[in-house]
């Protein structure tokens, strides 16, 4: 009997542990990265636009919005579209929604998220608010097209009609409804009925421009919105965890918790180095370098690599720029952009030990200078600096045998 209980007993303990850990590993369903590079597996206790709070390896941790890069469920993929949700609706405030039918209901623009149950998931949008609607996916003959009619200036609502060989068309009207299978559409003083499955799409004219508060936070979920937020925060609604946002837009919307693909906090407040195109880039070698220096330029010129690795092969999803001897590379400052940030390093396994100089000049003007040991510690660069003026990155081994190793600029940023 006394091991009966015991088998028992052990089995329940084992049960229970496995639980725990299992709940410990679930828990952590999100990856924070953060604006210096770092990673960190994580569970959302709170959130909102302007910090998140945390549990991190059972610790619980605060951060602030202009701390943060990117916050991201750990096991989502590229967002999947369901076929039934195939129509993309454009908002003015830059948020695109997706939806399996629209219709329009009065001064609404209605997006039906399940055909089925038109009344479970439906989205009211104030239609002042819609920039366009797409009811289907471009192809290789009218992408061009309609990016060039979405971009145009018209002061009317449009049609966008397919036409043989996937050519677009666009007829100038009103639009004045919108039902399960037809847009009625005022033409010249004249009603006419166009079937959605002739059109690929609807631009919409703004009566008057609006300004919108610019995005704090881009919500993606995994149904393929992707939401311009100036506020949000997850809260419990009827007891289901629901993220409740207020887009640029001043429009109300809530998605369930478990919807949730991506925030990216540096939405508007960042730009990455590596996602501009540099000025200028040049390798700065000696005048008696005995080889080629076309082909040192290309080789040495500081580029972009991730950390740590051995080439260029993997510097696809890289932020960070490498130089290999003296050299400079300059940018424009984005419009808005306040501050450049950066943390110098050292190569990984450095062969050569000296000083190295680095400098950051806007314009002709030296704004950070300063000398350091790469291969004993990281040095951080926070300066001011003013929009559109030229900025230039410069490294100065104080050594020439340094050439042989690098020195990398982690994360070289703007920020607001």
């Amino acid at each position: 009997m006394k091991s009966s209980f015991r088998i028992i007993a052990a089995t329940f303990l084992f049960v229970m542990l496995a639980h725990a850990a299992n709940a410990v590993v679930q828990a952590a369903d999100f990856t924070l990265t953060t604006l210096d590079g770092k990673t960190l597996d994580c569970e959302v206790l709170e959130l909102e636009e302007a910090s998140v709070s945390l549990a991190i390896a059972g610790k619980n941790v605060s951060f602030k919005a202009e701390q943060i890069k990117q916050l991201k469920r750990s096991s989502s993929g590229p967002a999947v579209i369901d076929s039934l949700a195939s129509i993309l609706v454009r908002l003015r405030d830059g948020s695109e929604l997706r939806a399996g039918d629209v219709r329009k209901e009065g001064k609404q623009i209605v997006l039906m998220q399940n055909v089925g149950k038109p009344d479970e998931g439906k989205i009211a949008i104030p239609e002042t608010e819609v920039e366009w609607i797409r009811f289907r996916e471009t192809s290789a003959n009218n992408q061009n097209q309609w990016n060039e009619l979405i971009a145009a200036t018209s002061k009317t609502d449009r049609l966008v009609v397919l036409r043989s060989g996937d050519v677009l068309d666009s007829v100038e009207g009103v639009v004045v409804g919108i039902d399960e299978k037809e847009i009625s559409f005022d033409f010249d003083g004249e009603s006419i009925k166009a079937p959605k499955s002739k059109l690929l799409g609807i631009t919409f004219f703004a009566l008057a421009k609006k300004s919108y508060a610019p995005a704090k936070v881009i919500v993606k979920t995994s149904s393929g919105h992707m939401l311009s937020a100036a506020k949000l925060r997850k809260q419990s609604i009827d007891g289901k965890d629901v993220l409740s946002i207020t887009t640029s837009g001043a429009f109300d919307i809530s998605i369930p918790w478990s919807e949730l693909s991506e925030l990216d906090y540096s939405a508007g407040n960042l730009k990455l180095c590596s996602e501009l195109s540099p000025l200028e880039s040049k390798w700065i070698g000696d005048k008696d370098y005995p080889g080629d220096k076309e082909i040192a330029q290309k080789i040495f010129s500081p580029h972009v690599e991730r950390y740590g690795t051995a080439g260029p092969a993997e510097a696809t999803a890289a932020s960070d720029y490498v130089f290999l001897g003296t050299g400079e590379v300059v940018f424009r400052v984005p419009e808005g952009m306040t501050r450049f940030q950066a943390t110098i390093a050292g190569a990984v396994g450095a062969q050569v030990r000296g000083w190295t100089t680095v400098i950051v000049k806007q314009e002709d003007e030296v704004i950070f200078q300063q000398s350091f040991r790469p291969e004993v510690e990281r040095m951080p660069v926070d300066v001011s600096v003013k929009g559109n003026r030229r900025v230039s990155l410069i490294t100065q081994p104080d050594d020439k045998r340094q050439a042989e190793d690098a020195i990398w600029w982690l994360q070289p940023r703007f920020v607001k």
